[in-house]
């Protein structure tokens, strides 16, 4: 009997008496793969699943990544034959979920070499050539070449054959059909033909992590060469960071234009009734040095981050807390919280953060706050996607200019400085800005270099903290200002860094992604999807 896959004989597994096996019983598992891992029973059963269950369309970096080839299992993790979890289909087969790849050793990679090189490929030389030859495409064996595959735990290389066009006319018509100039059938086979950059799927993953975490993509290198044993350079850690990053974005956008191709038709569901509390929506922005340039003289290549942050009252802890200028005040710390992230159009983040908003609640709450810093594109996305909300100036800008003012008119005296403004703060948010405009136009116009007074007239309409207080909103943006910092500044903004807008734009998503406790459902599980591996 030999396998449906590798031209070796089918092993009768005698030496599996006693093991839990009858004598001669036939244990489906090919020998090169017996030969590699031994005989331990429940990974033979478990292998015996894989070639002959209903997962046998999976391939081998498939099974590789989850974590089925390992040897001498039940030895290094100390678990009892009966204790091993099975799971009943192909989306669960296997035992990833006790994270047994971890336990990879360096001999695994021989063993994975040694197995794909038993492989007969002559037979699937055959099929691929009579495949293609549907296709109008005439294909020829030509050189054997290697290829090495990085793996999250493991490297290892293979030696297969390259399939080349016949004619001139062959070669074009398969470069219109799959955009390459020859085939390579054992890839197909194991699973690694689509596989970008040589390195597995986890693999990539596993680098975005890394990338998005450290200061520059040199310094993930030498953590990925450090911690993992993935040995990289900085330009293929780039270069995987942005690829993944731009699945993930595509993906969130997406999302967005069905969330919001519903919201125009009307039919986007909402609840009868709704939750008490408050839905709190914060935009703001940074600019990022790019490559990017207009045909303008004066474009120096900045361009706006647009950041948005969606939390909700019922994850917000309360704090009062006092200082020298300032009365008794309510401060907040966020305990749950999602981004949004956009380097392009305020209409194409507006979609994206409406998107965030309703997933997290946006149409359900009885109140929805937007606070911001008075810019004009987030008044604009207010009026389009958030009619409902209650738009609110955040109240540290205010005291920032109220400070910035003082301390220009006050110059050095700094006690003086810090009681006027401490005075026009408290009238603001007690009595409003009605009673204090004239106050702060009579400073400005020695000074002719600032103009507070202007930025709160533009505003007027939603700087009415009495009421805000008196309604229990929060009215400052604190928490994204840090956001800010945490997420572009400390990353993208650093002395000397310029950037393609495609690679800012990945980074930066991957970065609100693991901000957001989101590195799972929304970065893993898409690109798995992509490169047809199961959701987990």
């Amino acid at each position: 009997m030999t396998c449906r896959i590798l031209s070796e004989p089918i092993c009768c597994a005698c030496s599996l008496a006693g093991q839990g096996y009858p004598a001669k019983q036939e244990c489906g598992i090919p020998l090169p793969f017996r030969r590699a891992y031994g005989a331990v029973p429940s990974l033979v059963s478990c292998l015996r699943r894989l070639w002959d269950g209903p997962a046998k369309s999976y391939s081998l970096v498939k099974i590789m990544e989850s974590g089925i080839l390992y040897r001498n299992l039940l030895d290094k993790l100390d678990f009892k034959t009966s204790d091993m979890p099975y799971g009943d289909s192909s989306d669960d087969i296997g035992i990833a979920s006790c994270n047994f790849t971890q336990h990879f050793s360096k001999s695994d990679s021989g063993a994975i070499t040694c197995f794909i090189s038993d492989i007969d490929e002559r037979q699937i030389i055959k099929d691929a050539i009579q495949e293609y030859a549907y296709l109008n495409v005439n294909l020829k064996p030509n050189v054997r070449s290697s290829i090495t595959i990085q793996g999250e735990f493991i490297k290892f290389t293979i030696r297969r054959y390259l399939l080349t066009p016949v004619s001139q006319e062959d070669r074009s018509r398969l470069f219109q059909l799959e955009g390459r100039y020859g085939v390579h059938p054992l890839d197909k086979l194991i699973g690694i033909a689509n596989l970008p950059f040589k390195i597995t799927v986890n693999a990539m993953l596993k680098v975005c992590e890394k990338a998005q975490e450290a200061r520059s993509f040199l310094a993930a290198s030498n953590n990925l060469r450090d911690d993992c044993d993935i040995k990289l350079d900085a330009c293929t850690v780039s270069d995987v960071t942005s690829h993944v990053g731009n699945i993930v974005f595509q993906h969130d956008m997406e999302k967005a234009e069905h969330i919001h191709k519903l919201s125009l038709d009307g039919t986007l569901p909402f609840p009868a009734e709704k939750y008490s509390g408050v839905l709190y929506l914060q935009a703001d922005g940074a600019m990022v040095h790019t490559r990017e340039k207009t045909n303008d003289d004066s474009d120096s290549g900045w361009r706006e981050h647009k950041l948005g942050m969606v939390f909700d009252s019922g994850h917000m802890l309360n704090m009062i807390r006092k200082n020298r200028h300032v009365k008794e005040r309510i401060q907040h710390k966020i305990l749950k919280k999602e981004y949004s992230s956009n380097i392009g159009s305020a209409t194409e983040f507006g979609k994206l953060f409406f998107e965030n908003a309703y997933r997290n609640g946006y149409g359900t709450f009885q109140n929805t706050v937007v606070l911001s810093d008075g810019a004009d594109w987030i008044s604009n996305m207010v009026l389009v996607f958030f009619p409902d909300a209650e738009h609110i100036l955040d109240y540290h800008h205010v005291s920032e200019k109220i400070l910035d003012l003082g301390k220009l008119y006050f110059k050095k005296d700094q006690v003086a400085c810090g009681k006027w403004c401490a005075r026009i703060c408290d009238e603001i948010l007690e009595s409003g800005y009605d009673r204090i405009r004239q106050e702060i136009v009579k400073l400005e116009r020695p000074l002719k270099t600032i103009k507070v007074s202007g930025f709160l007239d533009k505003n007027f309409n939603i700087i009415d903290y009495k009421s805000y207080l008196k309604s229990g909103y929060c009215i400052d943006s604190g928490a994204l200002e840090g956001s800010n910092m945490n997420i572009v500044r400390n990353r993208l903004k650093i002395s000397g860094m310029r950037w393609n807008l495609a690679s800012a734009q990945a980074l930066a998503i991957l970065r609100c992604k693991k901000e957001s406790h989101r590195w799972h459902s929304d970065v893993v599980n898409p690109v798995r999807k992509k490169y047809e591996l199961p959701c987990i």
